[in-house]
């Protein structure tokens, strides 16, 4: 006879760290969140959350760096600080900036992934003094050089965009098959990125986010102009189809 679980909360199961309740904005993406997920904790650091880390499935960073809180489960950090690497032992830091101006998008990420990231940084004329990303030993000291070079390469790999080399936001998964993804400029529409990314790791990992990502993906908005067009055509031959059926049933009916 299987174990009755009292008090397990609804998933997806999210955490809002460096939540300012002075500033709006902050307000309006709990106010989101909370209509988005059935369950959300907020606080400005980890250890305010009445919540043990096993129980997140996600943690959205606005402000203050998880660190180590944020091992096993998936994480979104609109912030510059220290977050889990993509192997064990490794950590993604930002203590250089970039001197070029030059910056591209490589051919990685499937098409919601980047028509959002070319959205959001269509307007960033310049890389010129950004944060660069990289890979750093954590705290434990116990990451070995070939781990760092690997955390580096799969760092590099998930990049949405590139300057002198190095990433200036990235997504990765890590070796527990967790997300993160690093969005530290303010030109991320952190509401957008959040269902985009809980929609990419629904795939993966379907127990914490059972509901995927919603239907997002299925609004005009977010349709490329082909797509909108294989819609509207789509829709146009189920209205044809509809109405002939009626005029079928119609002169059945006479007969």
């Amino acid at each position: 006879m299987s174990p009755i679980i009292v008090g397990e909360k609804q998933r997806p199961r999210v955490a809002l760290i460096g939540y300012d309740e002075e500033k709006e904005e902050h307000q309006l993406i709990l106010e989101w969140l909370q209509k988005r997920f059935p369950t959300v904790w907020h606080g400005y650091y980890p250890g305010t959350l009445e919540v043990h880390q096993s129980e997140i499935d996600l943690t959205i960073t606005l402000s203050g760096g998880p660190d180590l809180f944020a091992q096993n489960h998936h994480l979104i950090s609109f912030d510059y600080n220290s977050v889990p690497g993509p192997c064990d032992h490794t950590c993604v830091k930002s203590d250089s900036h970039s001197l070029r101006s030059e910056y591209y998008f490589p051919d990685n990420h499937s098409l919601p992934i980047d028509k959002r990231r070319k959205a959001d940084l269509s307007s960033l004329g310049s890389a010129r003094g950004l944060n660069l990303l990289k890979i750093k030993k954590d705290k434990t000291n116990l990451a070995s050089n070939a781990k760092i070079l690997e955390a580096q390469n799969k760092l590099v790999e998930g990049a949405l965009a590139i300057a002198a080399g190095l990433p200036i936001a990235t997504i990765y998964i890590r070796e527990n098959d967790k997300g993160v993804a690093v969005l530290p400029l303010n030109k991320f529409d952190k509401t957008a990125w959040i269902d985009i990314l809980v929609d990419e790791w629904s795939k993966i990992d379907p127990e914490s986010f059972p509901d995927g990502g919603g239907e997002w993906s299925k609004t005009p908005e977010w349709m490329a102009p082909e797509e909108r067009g294989l819609v509207n055509k789509i829709d146009g031959l189920e209205a044809e189809k509809k109405a002939m059926m009626t005029q079928l049933d119609s002169a059945i009916a006479d007969k």
